[in-house]
């Protein structure tokens, strides 16, 4: 084997060996970025539940969803990233905080015992926190 097919030789094994690490280091950069904006598009929504006539607000129960059907008004609880699911009961001034919510379009249903179900369209756009206007029970 000449000095010439040796160099050829090394030169292509280090070129290989380059392309390789700029493939690992591509796959690692794809694989942060596409965790952290996956980690961008959640966030918290708080909102209060009022009914007119009352002091204690606590135990109203609240659920965040999809639309199950458009026939039938029910709503599927959202499951959070971290596996809570989003459904939960007021404290006692009617507040109510969900976590990890993704950003989109959702359906708020407030049910309080011997009262009417409110149905509640709402857009969920921004990536820190979410203040909803009162929901008002009658």
């Amino acid at each position: 084997m000449s000095i010439y097919q040796m160099s050829d030789m090394i030169f292509y094994l280090s070129l290989s060996l380059v392309v390789m690490f700029l493939l690992i280091l591509i796959v690692a950069l794809l694989r942060f970025y596409r965790r952290k904006s996956v980690v961008r598009h959640f966030t918290t929504v708080r909102g209060r539940v009022v009914i007119k006539g009352k002091v204690d607000y606590s135990g109203i129960r609240v659920t965040l969803g999809k639309l199950k059907s458009k026939e039938k008004v029910s709503v599927i609880p959202l499951v959070s990233s971290v596996g809570g699911m989003a459904r939960l009961t007021t404290d006692k001034k009617g507040g109510f905080v969900f976590e990890d919510v993704p950003v989109g379009v959702h359906w708020i249903v407030v049910e309080a015992t011997g009262y009417k179900t409110i149905i509640k369209s709402v857009r969920i756009e921004k990536l820190n926190e979410n203040v909803l206007s009162d929901i008002v029970v009658k």
